[in-house]
């Protein structure tokens, strides 16, 4: 009787040292999930690598739990930053470089980057028309939001092409597509899945992936304010890791792959539709290999905001803190 009391006693310590290891670990995984509410500029196939990086879980896979949100602009997508509705923000850089000019203390910093080039279509009502910047002399243009990066490119190319036309800066970015169909505008530049939507329906022609016409810079970048960086550095950390697992997957699958993931980010656009807009973005190499900001091309996104005039030689020796 004794030795199967004893027998018995370790059986229940055994299963009771078990069941507390299950416990422990089940309650420790719920605690260390870090929610992080994040807020995009719009929503485009562009961002595809956020898509992916949330539906295959590489962000649960950091115990990170995004609550996105979607914006209609840089400005609001700062906005929602800065007043603490969110905590992480995929925006254009120069939203940044605005906020620092303001002499904010706790600036937001860039500290990853998710495309690298223009992800915008130049688009004309003219069916079958060939590219040719001349084409746009003394025409009507859509650019976006003065001030804006989508507008500052644009008007880049535009003053390097020594193109004269009348541009539209005062539209937001989610009202160019419905203002170009419905005014006398000859031109406008619109993002996918807008563009390939736009063209099918209204028989409009894309001339030319912006992107294609310039170097690569760093277009969309995630920022976060300096004290949420310095309190949430491991976050940062395992914020870009997703982020750069998604890159590797997105460059190592094919547009279908890739449009089926995403396609619930996307309920009004058609599976066709999807694989031709992630296929372009492939083509001209709008995602980069990792979410590593590239130093160098900073140099050119100074310069096309200069350009622009939207910031001045002032900040040149403050420029680069402005991004890890």
């Amino acid at each position: 009787m004794k030795k199967k009391h004893i027998i018995l006693i370790l059986f229940l310590v055994i299963f009771l040292g078990i069941f507390l290891i299950i416990f422990f670990r089940k309650n420790y995984k719920k605690t260390s999930v870090k929610s992080v509410n994040l807020v995009e500029v719009t929503r485009s196939v562009f961002y595809a690598p956020q898509y992916v990086a949330i539906e295959l879980g590489f962000f649960e896979d950091k115990n990170i739990n995004i609550n996105l949100l979607s914006s209609s602009g840089s400005d609001r997508a700062m906005a929602a930053l800065l007043s603490d509705q969110s905590d992480i923000a995929l925006l254009g850089p120069e939203a940044i470089i605005y906020v620092y000019n303001q002499g904010r203390k706790n600036f937001p910093i860039a500290f990853a980057q998710l495309t690298q080039r223009d992800g915008s279509f130049l688009m004309s009502k003219i069916n079958n028309e060939i590219f040719n910047w001349q084409n746009l002399n003394n025409k009507k243009i859509i650019i976006g939001r003065k001030g804006g990066l989508p507008q500052m490119v644009l008007s880049y190319l535009l003053k390097k092409n020594k193109i004269n036309c009348e541009i539209l800066d005062n539209i937001r970015l989610d009202a160019k597509a419905s203002a170009f169909i419905s005014g006398d505008a000859d031109y406008v530049a619109l993002f996918e899945p807008a563009a390939s939507e736009i063209a099918s329906k209204f028989n409009a022609n894309i001339l030319v992936p912006i992107g294609t016409q310039l170097d690569v810079i760093p277009y969309t970048v995630y920022c976060a304010t300096g004290n949420y960086i310095k309190k949430n550095n491991k976050i940062i950390q395992d914020f870009s890791s997703a982020i750069n697992k998604s890159l590797n997957w997105i460059k190592n699958n094919s547009a279908e792959n890739i449009a089926l993931v995403i396609k619930p980010y996307f309920p009004a656009s058609d599976l066709k539709t999807l694989i031709s807009s992630v296929d372009i973005y492939k083509k001209i190499d709008a995602w980069p290999l990792d979410s590593g900001i590239n130093k160098q091309s900073m140099g050119f996104l100074k310069d096309i905001m200069m350009s622009s005039g939207e910031i001045n030689y002032e900040l040149n020796n403050n420029f680069n803190s402005l991004f890890l």
